[in-house]
C-alpha cells in the first residue's frame, strides 16, 4: 500500500495530471495566476484567467464560456520561442474516435511514463469523439497541425475507477498556441 500511496503522491503533484496546459513536458513553476473577469449569465457564464508567470518566457490565459449545455475552453500561450505545448484533459469516460490511431510510447519525461495505452492521432483539422453521451470537438487556428494522444491516467480512489487522458499536443515555431475545446450535450 505504501509504494500506491507514493505513486500517487508523485503523479498528482506534476502539471500533466490536472486539464491545464504542460510546456515542454515540464511542470509548472509555483506562481499565482489572476482572474480577469467573471461573468454570470442566465444561460451560463464566462470566466478569463491568466497565468504570465507558470512557465518562464510564456504567458497564458484561459476562457471558459458556458452556454446552456455547451461547454468553450480556449487556452492561449504567448511566447517568442518555439515550445512543445501539450494541452490535457482529464475525462472519466474513455473518448471514442471515428479515426484509428497508432500505439506510441509516452517518455518525455517521468511524469509521462504514468500514462498507459497511449495512442496518437495526427490532424490537421478539427478532430471530434464521443465521451459518454457528450461530444468533444477539438481544433487549433489556422489549421496548424497537432496531435490528440488518449491513454489511461492513474486513478487512486477507487480500483475500479479509470480515467483517460487525453492530451493535445502542438509544437511549432509561432508565438500563439490556442485551443478551442467544445463539449456538447
Amino acid at each position: 500500500m505504501c509504494l500506491r500511496r507514493t505513486s500517487f503522491t508523485q503523479w498528482y503533484r506534476k502539471t500533466l495530471s490536472h486539464s491545464t496546459l504542460s510546456v515542454d513536458a515540464k511542470d509548472q513553476s509555483e506562481s499565482t495566476g489572476k482572474l480577469l473577469s467573471f461573468k454570470v449569465r442566465k444561460d451560463g457564464g464566462e470566466v478569463l484567467a491568466e497565468a504570465p508567470e507558470a512557465y518562464p518566457g510564456v504567458r497564458m490565459n484561459r476562457k471558459l464560456v458556458l452556454k446552456k449545455d455547451k461547454l468553450t475552453d480556449i487556452y492561449t500561450a504567448l511566447s517568442d520561442d518555439e515550445h512543445l505545448y501539450d494541452y490535457v484533459l482529464i475525462l472519466t469516460e474513455k473518448p471514442v474516435f471515428s479515426q484509428a490511431g497508432e500505439s506510441i510510447n509516452l517518455n518525455d519525461s517521468p511524469a509521462y511514463s504514468y500514462i498507459k495505452d497511449a495512442v496518437i492521432r495526427k490532424q490537421s483539422f478539427p478532430i471530434s469523439c464521443k465521451v459518454g453521451n457528450a461530444s468533444l470537438v477539438i481544433h487549433m487556428p489556422d489549421k496548424q497541425d497537432f496531435e490528440v494522444i488518449t491513454g489511461e491516467a492513474p486513478e487512486f480512489r477507487r480500483a475500479t475507477e479509470v480515467y483517460w487522458q487525453s492530451m493535445i499536443r502542438l509544437s511549432a515555431i509561432l508565438s500563439l498556441y490556442e485551443s478551442r475545446i467544445k463539449t456538447l450535450r
